[in-house]
């Protein structure tokens, strides 16, 4: 009836796209390599998220073709992109305000991937029938804490409270558009 015209449920089955899984659980798994940097400058930073772009771009193809979709071209993937991402942050931004775009970025794409992908009644946005709310909503909860989180670790002082809730939403609505390019860039 009236229900079914309103929401839809994917034509994904939950989790059989296992390298989109996987590809969502390495995305998140980054923040850990921000971690450490708490212990360093913001140059050190940056030399680091440059081997970082130059590791994905020559020797992940290699070490890892898995992650890789068909016909996916490596030089303008995601796996691409996430580290360039970083890298720009961390050029333009004080390294604790960085971190905590860097951990909206990975940990707010992540959920919002596996939330979207994980609910079996998924309720489409009206402005990206691909995009859920239920991601969208993940996406902004991850973002918050996980930034929030990787702020207060590598400043040792609590984040402004209200610009993060606003950076985690817009954040969100930004990944929930349907936009032609890479959405790392966007969101961090």
């Amino acid at each position: 009836g009236r229900r079914g015209k309103r929401h839809s449920i994917s034509a994904y089955p939950l989790y059989a796209n296992t390298l989109s899984m996987k590809r969502s659980l390495l995305h998140a798994a980054g923040i850990l390599f921000a971690l450490p940097l708490r212990w360093f400058t913001s140059h050190e930073a940056l030399l680091l998220a440059a081997a970082a772009v130059v590791f994905n771009m020559i020797f992940l193809p290699a070490l890892a073709p898995s992650l890789y979709r068909d016909g996916e071209d490596k030089a303008s993937s995601g796996i691409v992109f996430y580290p360039i991402a970083v890298l720009l942050m961390f050029a333009m931004l004080p390294l604790h305000v960085a971190c905590a775009g860097w951990a909206i970025m990975a940990l707010g794409d992540a959920a919002a991937s596996l939330a979207g992908r994980g609910t079996l009644y998924r309720v489409p946005l009206p402005w990206n029938p691909r995009k859920t709310l239920a991601g969208s909503a993940a996406f902004a909860v991850a973002a918050f804490v996980g930034g929030s989180a990787l702020w207060w670790w590598i400043s040792f002082a609590p984040p402004v409270w209200p610009r993060m809730a606003i950076a985690a939403v817009a954040a969100a609505l930004v990944e929930s558009l349907p936009l032609p390019i890479d959405d790392n860039p966007t969101v961090s």
